[in-house]
């Protein structure tokens, strides 16, 4: 009769972890069941900022961030019409990406139409020197600074303040006055009119011009200095 082999006694060490680990899952795991799901908390902090950035305004060149240079925010000298700046210029490479003439312009904001110069006409030379000669010595009219602006696109946000867009080339064909637009949509293109290279036929200079009007009929950092603009813009730009 054959001998039956001993089991050595570490298989039975291993096989009662094995019956133990089991034993223990079943009971993790139904000790979870009648467990409902805790919201996670990552979800709620995800609430939150979504609720804050729809209070933002998104830049109106994809990819920008404030200007760098001082003088190309707004309450900066404007020295050749005795005045200040009423807005945010982006030109250059100042703002974090090339400005190009032609670049897609976007609604910072959901918003109304209540301006849109989809027909546009640079001043003759002649115009525009006279122009010029009479800012450098009386200051600028409003007259005066809405041609300076050249082509331009204006939204009102719900909340009554009024996005001005400027020196544009062009319109984008769907912005129509009294329609609405939604945060993000193409409402223009980059340009130089209302400048030097524009009225002489150029695409040298591109530049879009941003103006931000508060209900009260201030702009955006209207008797703030420098240092004060830049912080009130950092937290009222919240993307793209």
């Amino acid at each position: 009769m054959k001998q039956l082999r001993q089991i050595k006694p570490g298989w039975y060490l291993l096989g009662a972890l094995f019956i133990y680990s089991i034993v223990i899952s079943f009971a993790y795991l139904n000790a979870r069941k009648p467990q409902p799901t805790p919201e996670p908390v990552v979800s709620q902090e995800l609430e939150e900022a979504t609720s804050t950035v729809a209070d933002g305004l998104w830049f109106p060149i994809p990819g920008a961030h404030l200007p760098e240079d001082d003088s190309y925010l707004p309450g900066s000298a404007r020295n050749y019409r005795r005045g200040e700046n009423q807005g945010f210029d982006f030109y250059g490479n100042d703002a974090g990406i090339p400005i190009v003439y032609g670049q897609a312009v976007i609604a910072a904001s959901d918003a109304t139409v209540i301006r849109a110069d989809t027909v546009y006409t640079e001043p003759s030379q002649a115009d525009w020197q006279a122009l010029i000669a009479k800012v450098g010595t009386d200051g600028a009219n409003e007259t005066d600074l809405n041609i300076l602006r050249g082509r331009q696109v204006w939204l009102e946000l719900p909340d009554k303040r009024i996005l001005r867009y400027a020196h544009l080339s062009a319109i984008d064909p769907s912005i129509k006055v009294g329609e609405t637009v939604y945060r993000g949509q193409v409402i223009a293109y980059v340009g130089n009119s209302g400048t030097d290279d524009g009225v002489a036929g150029t695409n040298r200079g591109a530049r879009l011009h941003f103006e931000i009007w508060n209900s009260n009929g201030q702009y955006f950092g209207q008797g703030l200095g420098t240092a004060a603009t830049r912080e009130a813009a950092q937290n009222l730009f919240v993307g793209p």
